[in-house]
């Protein structure tokens, strides 16, 4: 007799990539920090933050509004420079443990650009594992088209744990999408299939917070950005918060993202 399945609910990871204002030298965003990290608090989402080496460098302070039990990662080391290459990817973890007092295990590229040299230095720093693929958008050298999109251990014994793609579309799961889309039709693409199982979702403090630096951002950021702010009939951190709700109204159990590392 064939035993019945267990009820296991599905689980998400909300990922925020702590970084400048559109990789420029505004980081204004960040002094909203401990809105969002309220938000989460109240919700019981815990954060994985992936931080970019200036933050690490010249804006520490805000990092003392996240949680404890926050998980930390690194980001690049400097937005505008990507990606990183193996000399920045060492000031990216010098300057990891000068804030932290221990070593990265978890690391996403700038812009989610990999290259074979990273992927190397990745494995030479004693990474655990790294968050930069992205099904559909981008690639990882020497893997084909048959890659999964759930994490799995590559052949230099490095995890990667991928951001989510929707079923069926070349669509991410991530805050830029949402707004980009609205919550409606993204929730329609969603839902035409079983829940992923993990989703890894992908959110930036400009994805929620406004910046002056929009201005001065690439023509297709502002495009997207703009059209939220303007355009959006919430604000953007009041659809973040719907997104929450939405996705616990799936089922969705929240981790950390090293907690989907089997």
């Amino acid at each position: 007799m064939r035993k019945a399945a267990r009820n296991v609910s599905p689980r998400a990871a909300i990922t925020l990539d702590y970084e400048s204002d559109y990789a420029t030298e505004s980081f204004e965003c960040l002094e909203a920090t401990p809105r969002l990290v309220d938000l989460c608090e109240r919700m019981r989402v815990p954060l994985t933050c992936f931080v970019e080496g200036r933050v690490l460098r010249d804006q520490r302070r805000h990092l003392e509004a996240f949680a404890p039990g926050t998980e930390f990662g690194l980001h690049c080391n400097d937005h505008r420079r990507v990606p990183d290459a193996p000399e920045a990817l060492k000031l990216g973890v010098a300057a990891f443990e000068a804030a932290f007092g221990r070593r990265p295990l978890g690391y996403r590229a700038g812009n989610y650009i990999m290259t074979p040299e990273l992927m190397d230095a990745l494995r030479a720093e004693n990474f655990a594992y790294d968050a930069s693929y992205l099904p559909g958008f981008t690639a990882i050298e020497g893997l084909g088209r048959d890659t999964p999109e759930k994490p799995f251990r590559m052949a230099n014994g490095l995890w990667e744990v991928p951001v989510t793609r929707l079923p069926g579309a070349k669509v991410k799961a991530a805050m830029s999408q949402v707004s980009l889309l609205s919550l409606p039709v993204f929730r329609y693409v969603l839902g035409r299939a079983m829940p992923p199982d993990p989703l890894v979702f992908v959110v930036h403090m400009h994805d929620i917070f406004r910046s002056p630096a929009l201005r001065t951002a690439t023509w297709r950021r502002r495009l997207g950005h703009e059209w939220n702010y303007r355009f959006g009939w919430i604000d953007p951190l009041a659809r973040f918060e719907r997104v929450l709700v939405w996705l616990k109204g799936l089922g969705y159990d929240f981790v950390r993202l090293g907690d989907l590392i089997p």
